[in-house]
């Protein structure tokens, strides 16, 4: 499961991305992903760092 949740998480950031920032691309697919696995354990751990 935990690499299905990446998989989805990551699809959902990269495709948001042609819409939106970063930060709330990544917002986006988070909300996303927290709809099929509820649990913060398979998207708390992804945070942006640096500048784009």
């Amino acid at each position: 499961m935990d690499d299905r949740a990446t998989r989805d998480l990551m699809v959902a950031f990269d495709s948001n991305l042609s819409q939106m920032s970063w930060d709330e691309a990544l917002r986006q697919a988070q909300i996303k992903v927290k709809a099929q696995y509820p649990h913060p354990y398979y998207r708390a751990a992804f945070v942006l760092t640096g500048n784009r």
